[in-house]
């Protein structure tokens, strides 16, 4: 399993750093906490593909959803060159299969997800609502003992 520290310092900050250079908003502690407690309750920092199903990364993104994603970011222009700059695929959308391997746009995709909820994240230390959130806008299937894991995993992280 990947440190937490470790994927919030050397992942999780530079890519929501960098993704705030075209539009304010994409980074702030709020935002770290989500990425990290999503990654942790998604895949447990540790698989690169969803055990029963198509999803993909730490970030566990479906193939679709990486398409729908796409669509968003590919409406302009110098967002999607930003955004083309955390894969190998310079020109073209990459491919969703790049997640596997690629923490830098695996995260970057999975944020850009969020990003177009039109709601404001919660509070940065409010666990109970980031799990609402996710599962609302990010894991579809929003039942309670998935939101109470993830409240439970993002709370290890604040002790």
């Amino acid at each position: 399993m990947l440190n937490p520290i470790d994927l919030t310092e050397y992942i999780i900050r530079p890519v929501l750093k960098e993704l705030a250079t075209w539009r304010s908003g994409f980074h702030s502690e709020a935002a770290e906490n989500l990425m990290l407690w999503t990654a942790m309750t998604e895949s447990n920092l540790e698989y690169l593909h969803q055990l029963r199903g198509p999803a993909i990364g730490l970030w566990q993104v479906e193939p679709a959803t990486h398409e729908a994603t796409w669509h968003y970011i590919s409406r302009y222009p110098e967002f999607a060159s930003l955004v083309r700059s955390f894969s190998c695929e310079k020109y073209t959308m990459p491919e969703a299969e790049e997640m596997h391997g690629n923490l830098y746009y695996n995260c970057a995709i999975a944020r850009i997800k969020y990003w177009t909820i039109p709601k404001p994240l919660p509070h940065f230390l409010d666990t109970a609502a980031m799990a609402d959130y996710w599962g609302r806008f990010y894991n579809t299937k929003n039942l309670d003992h998935d939101k109470q894991r993830f409240v439970d995993l993002a709370n290890l992280t604040l002790t």
